[in-house]
């Protein structure tokens, strides 16, 4: 039977207990990413391009609010331009260069 190596099943475990898919880091990773790759764009710029309230935006990004997570629609918009992906292992979520 294969062996599991507990040190890479943070994700995995989480998950079994109940807990949701935490996005908020990622998230959090790809604006600034967005912010850096567009000098002098405010929240305000960017929460009208992802079709949202900077009030939205603040919470996807801190998750101060557990009930507000980003939709994958705006991490996948803000993966296509930053030229991101995001890879779920069983140890976590992380941000990665994309790959083509």
């Amino acid at each position: 039977m294969p062996q599991i190596n507990p040190d890479h099943t943070t994700l995995l475990r989480s998950l079994q207990e109940g807990e949701d898919l935490s996005l908020h880091a990622a998230f959090s990773e790809l604006v600034e990413e967005f912010h850096r790759r567009n000098p002098g764009t405010r929240n305000k710029d960017l929460a009208a391009l992802l079709e949202t309230r900077p009030q939205a935006l603040s919470q996807w990004k801190s998750g101060s609010d557990s009930g507000k997570r980003p939709p994958w629609s705006a991490i996948l918009l803000l993966c296509e331009l930053t030229k991101r992906q995001i890879t779920i292992t069983p140890g976590g979520v992380r941000v990665a260069r994309l790959r083509r």
